[in-house]
Formats: C-alpha cells, sequence, structure tokens
C-alpha cells in the first residue's frame, strides 16, 4: 500500500464499537455518541467509512489478537496508508499501530 500519511481519522468501525460497548454499558460517554464523532469531524477528523476494499483485504501480518474490530481497523489502515492509534497493548508490536 502507500506511503503513510499525517490526518486524523475516525473509522466508522470505531464508532460502531463505541455503540455496542454503550449498548452493553461496558463505556459511559456524557453525550450522545452521535454528537462525540460530530465534533471530531468539526475538529477536522475525517470520518473513514468501511468500504467493500477495506472488508476483502487479508493482512499479511495479523496481529495477535482475534477481535474483529482490531482486525478490520488494521486491515482499514493497511489499505489506507494508515497506521492505528491504539492504547491496546495487544496490538502494540504490529506494524501499522501506534501507541497512543
Amino acid at each position: 500500500m502507500g506511503e503513510l500519511r499525517q490526518e486524523r481519522s475516525i473509522s466508522v468501525i470505531s464508532v460502531w464499537e463505541i455503540a455496542l460497548k454503550l449498548a452493553r454499558g461496558k463505556l459511559l460517554l456524557d453525550r450522545p455518541l452521535v454528537d462525540a464523532v460530530e465534533e471530531l469531524t468539526t475538529a477536522g477528523a475525517r470520518l473513514l467509512p468501511l468500504t467493500l476494499e477495506h472488508a476483502a483485504h487479508v493482512l499479511p501480518d495479523p496481529p495477535p489478537t482475534n477481535d474483529p474490530f482490531d482486525r478490520m481497523l488494521l486491515a482499514q489502515c493497511d489499505v489506507e496508508g494508515m497506521r492505528l492509534l491504539t492504547v491496546d497493548g495487544a496490538l502494540a508490536g504490529h506494524r501499522l499501530a501506534a501507541r497512543a
């Protein structure tokens, strides 16, 4: 894939994962999720959609986790030439991950 870019994006995959955690009571927000995402995009972050290319992409070096959200986020990064900013220790050594 291409050269890594310096750009702030929020994936709809992350939004979906956060929505599931909110629904299960595993996460709390002080505002509706849609409002929080809108604030990020107003501040300059790009909302990154999930495309067929992302969904069909097979990572040549899958992470040591079976979490489908992690795998799809890394696939998006690989296709888009991005890095995933994360605090997840399970992804720490992956070439597409950067520690937050």
